[in-house]
């Protein structure tokens, strides 16, 4: 074995503040290594939030669309004013498409409800019952909410199959909130 000389002294030395220098080195290289992994984490953390946020905002976005879609529809069937001259057209439609020919429109004072208001319409017509049923049957394809409150036939005399048709319905407006 080997003995250690007075002179080796400072020479250990210095290796051992090489080795001790070296390794705090290390370890403070070691600590702010750590702390940038750490922080790299916690942003990809937030890059994913925000990715995430962004996939939300526009999936609500479509959906804004869609339910403004489905409001507009809404507002065609169950308007917030009367407009008869919409339903007219509506009931033009109708008519030509039913062979129904109406000689008269006589929309009623509307029945306020808490929710809505009623409007009750009478329509007057010569048909025949093939023309009549045509015309209730295409009713429901309207856009516009309505409901047949009563259907009066009479039979007019003569040799043809017309009839007087005498139509009690309703439309509805729904009631502005606030």
């Amino acid at each position: 074995m080997k003995t250690f000389r007075k002179e080796d002294i400072p020479f250990m030395a210095a290796i051992l503040i090489a080795v001790i220098l070296c390794f705090s080195l290390y370890s403070s290289r070691h600590k702010v290594v750590a702390e940038i992994l750490e922080n790299k984490q916690k942003i990809d953390k937030e890059l994913q939030r925000k990715n995430s946020a962004e996939e939300q905002l526009a999936s609500l976005k479509i959906g804004m669309k869609s339910l403004k879609k489905k409001l507009a529809a809404y507002e065609n069937r169950l308007p917030h004013k009367i407009r008869i001259e919409d339903f007219i057209r509506q009931i033009e439609k109708v008519e030509k498409k039913s062979g129904f020919l109406i000689s008269g429109i006589k929309p009623h004072p509307p029945i306020e409800k808490e929710l809505y208001s009623e409007v009750p319409i009478t329509l007057k017509a010569d048909a025949s019952y093939d023309e009549t049923y045509k015309f209730i049957s295409y009713l429901k394809d309207i856009p516009r909410v309505n409901r047949i409150e009563s259907v009066n036939i009479k039979k007019i005399n003569g040799g043809t199959n017309q009839c007087e048709v005498k139509i009690e319905l309703k439309i509805f407006t729904a009631k502005a909130e606030g």
